[in-house]
């Protein structure tokens, strides 16, 4: 009996597991990924000396983007012949071995573009940080790690070597200060905001993408010992194996961007949790509803943090617009009343009959009103109050949210626009959190060169008192 060429080769990758053949699939999407960086790298090279009057060495940027393009049609070949050909069939070792030199032939290639383009005076260093994502998704935690030294190790080794005049350094004409590279304390300093930057983003994105993993694994075996069960668990299996070939292609579709993964685990969560699935038992619920509190934790985390990220940009440009606070402010308060009904919580407000107008971005307004308003609903007890007041005085804005909530003790109230700072009496109280809201609010106050402060005591309420100047409130962004 004669076995086809298709049988054969279908037989041989039955035995490969899901995220094997999902990091095989990752290579074909981090060719064209590359393809795409070469023409953008075109464009950075011809585009800042023509309209932007930027010069820099242009011959040796070419060759490096020549040889990204010539040894991407290797890469682009090899995964053509190993996809049809029996005996080069990736396994495990195989293609984390050609993620890892496709990963690292990059980073060194772009670490000699950004020598030849200014060195730590380049703002595109903290492109790095995108590489540093996808190897965390598409590697093993080991190898992402080993990535993230070898490159700060690549970052480190150029900014010395140019400080010392080991290695000349190319600056970018008429875009950054002069000296730059040879200022020592700019040098730590950028030294160690890309370090932690790039440790950080690895050590998140991994953590994830290990837990993933880790579900894929505990799926395979489920399978493997559940087969001769019933045609219940059978269907719920296969439903399970389809959630996660989805999660394959839209992974690839967003690797960089950790928020939606995160989504995507805790709606399939609660698919599960509400029975549209399988039935589970007491236990077993107890299990997926505390993970699927931790998924949606891990998402509010996420979102506060990329907005924090927003304002910790060096050139992070926002749109702005003239704004009618007043309006602002009533949709926020008309999309919360449902959670403060829900609490018989009243809310009442106080402003101008005449528009509050402020030139600022849109977006961060909802922000600032939702995350002190959300806070005053949350840590107020059943049946009280929350307080709204929008005035213009002396050339600025004024508003106050106060609630008669649970308060803040004297010794926190310096402490609570830190980055995850929570108070004892939210922890035992276990109010969930973040600790990163009003962080933002500061941020967004402090961009708009306002202030905001606080009086509270503990148990009896809690006030926050911001004001925005009218002019020259376009947001600020840093510079230097």
């Amino acid at each position: 009996m004669s076995i086809s060429s298709n049988q054969v080769k279908k037989s041989v990758f039955s035995e490969l597991l899901p995220t094997e053949i999902e990091l095989s699939q990752s290579l074909d999407w981090l060719i064209t990924l590359r393809w795409l960086a070469v023409l953008g790298a075109l464009g950075a090279v011809f585009v800042p000396p023509l309209f932007l009057g930027i010069h820099f060495n242009v011959k040796p940027l070419l060759l490096i983007i020549g040889i990204i393009a010539g040894y991407n049609t290797i890469f682009f070949i090899y995964q053509r012949i190993s996809k049809h050909s029996l005996e080069e069939v990736p396994g495990r070792i195989s293609v984390s071995r050609m993620a890892s030199l496709q990963i690292t032939l990059d980073l060194i290639a772009l670490m000699a573009m950004l020598h030849f383009s200014g060195g730590i005076e380049n703002p595109f260093i903290f492109y790095f940080i995108f590489h540093m994502i996808i190897a965390s998704i598409l590697l093993p935690r080991r190898i992402a790690i080993n990535a993230a030294l070898f490159v700060i190790f690549l970052f480190c080794s150029m900014g010395y070597l140019e400080y010392r005049s080991i290695l000349p350094h190319y600056p970018l004409i008429n875009f950054a200060s002069n000296g730059l590279w040879q200022d020592e304390y700019y040098l730590l300093g950028i030294t160690f905001v890309f370090t932690t930057t790039v440790l950080i983003a690895v050590l998140m994105a991994s953590h994830i993408t290990e837990r993933l993993r880790l579900r894929s694994r505990q799926i395979i075996e489920a399978r493997d010992s559940l087969k001769e069960k019933s045609e219940q668990l059978e269907e719920a299996f296969n439903e399970l194996k389809k959630t996660h070939e989805e999660k394959s292609i839209f992974m690839r579709v967003t690797a960089h961007e950790l928020r939606s993964p995160l989504s995507t685990i805790q709606t399939n969560l609660k698919i599960i949790l509400d029975g549209y699935v399988s039935k589970v038992d007491p236990e077993q619920r107890e299990i997926l509803a505390r993970l699927e509190q931790r998924v949606m934790n891990l998402i509010e985390v996420v979102g506060d943090l990329l907005k924090l990220s927003q304002f910790e940009s060096v050139r992070e440009k926002l749109e702005v617009e003239d704004l009618d606070i007043n309006q602002s402010l009533d949709e926020i308060v008309g999309r919360l009343e449902i959670r403060a009904k829900s609490k018989k919580i009243r809310i009442t407000v106080e402003k101008n009959k005449t528009p509050l107008i402020l030139h600022s971005n849109r977006d961060n307004m909802r922000q600032l009103f939702t995350n002190l308003i959300v806070n005053a609903i949350k840590y107020t007890p059943i049946g009280g109050k929350v307080n709204i007041c929008l005035w213009e005085n002396n050339k600025n804005i004024h508003g106050q949210v106060s609630d008669t909530g649970i308060g803040i003790p004297a010794e926190s109230i310096d402490k609570i626009f830190n980055e995850f700072y929570r108070t004892e009496q939210v922890k035992s109280a276990d109010i969930q959190g973040t600790g990163l809201g009003l962080a933002i609010v500061r941020r967004i106050i402090e961009a708009h060169n306002g202030r905001i402060t606080v009086e509270s005591s503990l148990g009896h309420g809690t006030k926050f008192m911001f004001s925005l100047p009218l002019k020259n409130n376009i947001i600020k962004n840093k510079t230097n």
